[in-house]
């Protein structure tokens, strides 16, 4: 028995029919009496009600006996075929007939059509388990066992995780999602598989950082709490069908999708919770469940798994739905008449979907909705459940769900078109198959509407045909073109005899005239009823472009195909207005070409796709590539695509580049398209045609079969899902998506808004480390300046790339000057700061379109996460080692003032014999470093980047000083204002009023005195670099051993200063840092007296009258010149022992200050009235939570 079976207590999902006698499942032991199920005893069945498809096993050899196992059970199973080689293929139509000899085997005995595997989207799978589980339903053991047995095979052997799609690298939502259920399924948290999941999410951040859908699905379990989970308002189905926003102008899947969520999530479900339960509880947090504030992790989402963030719309609505209309305003009434509308719409689509939902999911929402308002005994429940099991498909892979309910109807239409058209349906040995189909295509017309209007508001099915099968209860608009051109080929091209009406026939046409779209082009399911501005409600956070229908070429072809085979048979019905469509068709096919030839498809792969279905539209309207020029581009496109072995072959990546990507190898599929493709345009030169043949015949099997290759299907439920670059997705990396502003939200999203080209960046980085390709992208950090991403590398390497944002500075010097400083930290003073691998400050002629640096991870956690578990005395190294840094940096003494940089970035600097002074008081040249502009904000921010400014560099700190003085006066005379809370409220009535002229006023005098003015020290004035922001996330430490410090990052904003006064007072940054210890900011000092006094004489100096005079004219734009006429008065008085006495006791020199007495009582008044608004803003800030110079940010 394997361990990996093992359960953990009696709570796990109710198991029926085990396959060896055992008595009830105890604790401890496993939950299946068997490791696996016996292939051979698998069944592909089809019910007698409605003739459904179902995966059986049977347990007893009598069963099997009496029911052998047929070719398409084996097939499907990928057991062995006991079917005889065919004759050696030696031509194509050779190659043809053992190719349908084979396919006909295939066909369902008893159903007349062809099945499929449509199992794509990973997450389906626990959901069907979960549901399941939610309600009761007891399961036959041999699904149980084989599900299970499936999700550990798709398990990454590596990261212990698993992908929300087929094929897909490991995700969050995977993996927890397929965790919970293998728990439900009863096995144990111990197990290995699942011990490297929980590894694996708990890395990631645990459930809070889940998609929407997902914390909705763990909320109906009771392992989340509802009030962290997105609105989803019942209100909606209370809409009239004609509003903007009706459900009932959405596509029709996610219609249905949200019709039992919007329902559920009013209702609160819950299931009643149990040890089980409480145990997944503990397991998929990284905290305790009751400390979490559900409220407030409200579309925190990990940044990688938002394939489709939500808009700025949604995520406004949202708030206000969840903190304002729900717990305010929301009338219980109005809640219950919704909650009542929609059930009445969940029971009638279930009845017209007979129990199997539009797809996988909203069958299964509906089970639960069915439980909930009728309890485990529901008639519909059991039904539901039943239903579920069609959903469950068998390939060589194992078991799985799948998404779609089938394929039945498009499988069969196309498989009969190639019968009839390859001219082999009369044989003896496939007229029955042919035959077969055919009924098999007429029972699927739907000659009745629907039978749910009202309450249901959906445009007439009449004529159409389905996906799967008519008793699924939903019309495709291909499906119904290629079914139909089925039924005509057949009765014009055999002597099958007719079965048709014509009257049904005409229905399938009105049906076809009445869907197509304003545009000329079909759409998938319905026609579009509403604008691509629907998709700002798109709160999927899986799927892009899935909130309203669209058009496409494929669709397209297919209908209009169609129409043009019944114009053949019938031009006298609707004959002018189906010439019109066909008209319209094929001038959208023609607008939809793209610039060089190709046909960019949505539901195939991808441009050989688009190619197949668009050339026989065009064949059909009699264009070719002699005659009209869309054929010929379309030609030399796919011509231009050829391998050099003749076939053709594309990757999904052509979808999402949105251009043709070439795959390693042809695809005997898409060989075929792209021959199919050059026969519709009657291209005259047939060799690139018999190149593709040969390769096709040389792929096929002496049985007649061609084997699967890779996967060429797609759509929403495959490559919208599997989006990891598309333009959606990197507009996300791009955008500030961290936060909302409650003013200037334009104005503040876009200087931080920083448009890259993400593969260019990502090849760059794999080159650095000698890998092939990036293998994960994770935004993790969104500072005001700069983001940063965490980017894995196929080989293991993790590389940190940075890019700043519009506001982190000026071009090109805010980047040179980081990589420069860096340099110099790392190898000229042996500090520990991350490596730079490549960077670019110049955004122009860049292959990534942006500037960028891509550095080594620093090694180490932030010392943030481990500073709460620290000792006193831990704390205590950490502060001397910071204290040992800053002596390394205060003994470099440059001989200017800026910012530090290459020589070569730079067209002028400070020309100075030497670049620098170093500890031992020695001369230190440089052909490599320079000292040039300053690149702090102070000089760049609130529009004064655009001053012509002094930025330096500086000889000397006077002339930075005057620099500072003179920004701010440019400022003051453009009239830039201070966007930001202000320090004070001001400029109302009895307020202080700040104006231009006695800011001016104020700054021309402080430059009067400024050169006589600094602290007495000269020591403080040396130009040192310096770390502006050194907290706890800036600093890492070994994690083993946290009191040793490994790197120190953030260096962007360092700046040589003019002196030690002006940098952050230390009690505010490093006692802030440290949490405010007085015994730690005590050592502090007393460390810095002792090794570093230069430092401690600055901390001292803070409060002189010299040091404030220093700083506060660069804060003149905040309006702080009341403070600074203060102090100016201050320095008048103080002027002789500033400037030194002569011999008559009078000062050395005179005092160019002077202030009459009404200039002195108004500036009193001033400094008054300035406090008194300051006062008020700060009890503002503490009554309302805000806090001084906010700019009005607030968390999503």
């Amino acid at each position: 028995m394997n361990h990996k079976f093992a359960s953990s207590n009696k709570h796990a999902l109710r198991i029926k029919n085990h396959l060896n006698a055992q008595e009830d499942i105890e604790d401890g032991k496993p939950p299946f009496s068997a490791c696996t199920t016996d292939r051979e005893a698998w069944r592909l069945v089809v019910e007698k009600d409605l003739g459904r498809l179902k995966w059986k096993y049977l347990n007893t050899q009598n069963e099997r006996d009496s029911r052998p196992q047929d070719l398409v059970s084996r097939f499907f199973l990928g057991l062995p075929l006991a079917i005889p080689d065919s004759e050696a293929t030696k031509s194509p139509s050779q190659s043809i007939s053992n190719g349908l000899r084979f396919h006909s085997r295939l066909q369902v005995a008893g159903r007349g059509c062809w099945a499929d595997d449509l199992k794509c989207i990973v997450f389906v799978t626990p959901m069907l388990i979960m549901s399941w589980y939610i309600t009761g339903a007891e399961i036959e053991e041999a699904y149980a066992i084989e599900l299970a047995n499936y999700l550990f095979t798709i398990q990454d052997p590596t990261d212990g995780g698993f992908p929300t799609h087929i094929g897909g690298k490991t995700t969050l939502m995977g993996t927890m999602l397929i965790y919970v259920a293998l728990r439900l399924m009863g096995i144990p948290s111990d197990e290995k598989h699942l011990i490297k999941a929980r590894a694996c999410f708990l890395e990631m951040g645990g459930a809070v950082y889940l998609p929407s859908w997902a914390k909705f699905w763990l909320s109906l379990l009771g392992l989340y709490g509802w009030e962290g989970t997105d609105p989803y308002p019942v209100e909606l189905w209370l809409l009239p069908e004609w509003t903007p926003i009706s459900p009932w102008r959405w596509y029709n899947i996610v219609r249905q999708v949200y019709l039992p969520m919007c329902y559920l999530s009013s209702k609160r479900f819950t299931m009643p919770s149990n040890p089980l339960l409480d145990e997944i509880r503990t397991e998929i947090f990284t905290e305790p469940y009751s400390s979490i504030k559900f409220a407030s992790l409200q579309g925190c989402v990990l940044e990688c798994e938002r394939h489709q963030p939500q808009s700025r719309v949604l995520r406004t609505a949202s708030w206000a739905l969840s903190n304002v209309w729900n717990p305010w305003l929301r009338p219980r009434v109005l809640a219950v008449s919704a909650e009542r509308r929609a059930l009445e719409i969940i029971k009638a689509s279930d009845n017209t979907f007979n129990g199997t939902g539009l797809i996988s999911l909203d069958c299964f929402l509906n089970m639960i909705v069915f439980y909930c308002e009728e309890g485990p005994n529901s008639k519909k429940l059991k039904q539901s459940q039943e239903r579920t099991l069609e959903y469950l498909w068998f390939s060589p892979q194992g078991m799985q769900v799948q998404s779609i309910h089938g394929a039945h109807t498009w499988n069969t239409s196309f498989a009969l078109q190639t019968l009839v058209i390859s001219g082999v349906s009369d044989h003896p040995d496939l007229r029955g198959c042919t035959e077969d189909a055919y009924k098999f295509l007429l029972e699927q017309q739907f000659l009745d509407d629907w039978p749910d209007s009202p309450p249901c508001h959906r445009p007439s099915r009449l004529g159409g045909w389905p996906f799967t099968t008519r008793y699924h209860g939903s019309t495709c608009s291909d499906c119904t073109g290629e079914a139909l051109k089925a039924i005509l080929l057949v009765e014009s091209q055999t002597n099958i005899p007719r079965l048709s009406t014509e009257k049904n026939i005409r229905l399938a046409i009105d049906h076809m005239l009445m869907i197509q779209n304003a545009s000329g082009g079909y759409s998938s399911f319905e026609p579009i009823r509403s604008g691509p501005f629907l998709e700002h409600l798109n709160g999927t956070e899986l799927f892009a472009n899935v909130m309203t229908e669209y058009d496409y070429t494929e669709t397209t072809s297919s209908c209009i195909t169609a129409l043009s085979l019944f114009r053949e048979r019938d031009s006298s019905y609707r004959a002018e207005e189906v010439v019109n469509a066909i008209d319209r068709g094929v001038r959208f096919i023609h607008q939809n070409q793209q610039i060089d030839g190709g046909w960019l498809a949505s539901w195939g792969i991808a441009y050989t796709y688009g190619a197949f279905f668009a050339m026989e539209a065009l064949h059909c309207a009699n264009e070719t590539y002699e005659n009209h020029a869309v054929v010929k581009r379309g030609c030399d496109f796919i011509l231009d695509k050829q391998k050099e072995d003749g076939g053709w072959g594309e990757t999904i990546e052509s979808i999402m580049k949105k251009t043709y990507i070439q795959a390693e190898s042809s695809h005997v599929v898409q060989t075929a398209w792209c021959c199919m493709a050059l026969i519709y345009a009657d291209y005259p030169d047939p060799e690139p045609i018999r190149r593709g043949i040969r390769l096709i015949m040389s792929r096929q099997k002496p049985s007649g079969e061609w084997e699967q290759e890779a996967g060429v299907g797609a759509g929403i439920f495959t490559w919208k899902l599997t989006i990891s670059d598309t333009e959606d997705d990197i507009d996300a990396l791009r955008r500030f998506t961290s936060g909302r502003w409650l003013w200037r939200e334009q104005e503040q999203v876009a200087c931080r808004y920083v448009k890259f080209e993400l593969q260019e960046l990502l090849g760059i980085a794999a080159s650095v480390v000698a890998a092939q390709s990036c293998a994960r992208v994770l935004k993790t950090s969104e500072g005001q300046y700069n983001k940063v991403f965490l980017l894995t590398m196929d080989n293991g390497h993790e590389i940190v790339a940075k890019l700043p944002n519009p506001n982190a500075g000026r071009p090109h010097f805010t980047t040179a000057s980081e990589v420069a400083t860096m340099d110099f930290l790392r190898n000229v003073l042996n500090l520990p700061v991350p490596q730079v691998y490549a960077w670019s400050s110049r955004a122009t002629g860049s292959p990534v379109g942006a500037e960028y640096i891509l550095m080594e991870k620093q090694p180490g956690v932030m010392l943030s996460d481990v500073w709460d578990s620290l000792k006193e005395k831990q704390r205590a190294q950490l502060v001397l080692q910071v204290v040992d840094f800053e002596k390394i940096l205060a003994a470099t003494k440059f001989n200017g003032f800026g910012s530090l940089y290459y020589k070569d970035d730079l067209h002028s600097s400070v020309d100075t014999l030497s670049l620098y002074v170093d500890n031992s008081g020695n001369e230190v040249q440089s052909t490599k470093f320079s000292i040039g502009p300053t690149n702090h904000r102070t000089f760049f921010d609130f529009g004064s980047g655009s001053l012509d400014i002094d930025r330096g560099p500086w000889t000397s700190v006077v002339e930075f000083a005057k620099a500072v003085a003179k920004r701010e006066i440019a400022t003051v005379k453009s009239e830039l204002k201070y966007p930001l809370m202000p320090e004070g409220l001001f400029y109302g009535p009895r307020q202080y009023q700040p104006i231009a002229a006695k800011k001016l006023s104020t700054l021309h005098n402080y430059l009067k005195v400024a050169p006589y003015t600094l602290p007495e020290n000269s020591a403080t004035h040396a130009s040192v670099l310096w770390h502006g922001d050194l907290n706890l996330q800036n600093i890492f430490v070994d994690p083993k051993e946290p009191t040793r410090i490994l790197g120190i990052i953030d260096w962007q904003s360092v700046r040589l200063p003019e002196n030690f006064e002006s940098l952050n007072p230390v009690e505010q940054q490093k006692a802030k840092v440290l949490h405010q210890a007085q015994t730690l900011h005590n050592l502090y000092l007393a460390r810095s007296r002792q090794i570093n006094p230069v430092v401690f004489e600055a901390i001292q100096g803070q409060k002189t009258l010299r040091h404030q005079v220093s700083v506060i004219p660069g804060l003149t734009i905040m309006d702080y010149e009341p403070c600074l006429n203060s102090l100016l008065r201050d320095i008048q008085k103080e002027w002789p022992s500033i400037v030194g006495q002569d011999s008559d006791g009078a000062s050395s020199i005179p005092c160019p200050l002077q202030f009459s007495a009404d200039e002195v009582e108004e500036q009193e008044r001033d400094v008054e009235l300035w406090a008194q608004g300051v006062r008020l803003m700060e009890e503002f800030t503490s009554d309302t939570g805000c806090f001084k110079h906010w700019d009005g940010r607030v968390n999503e």
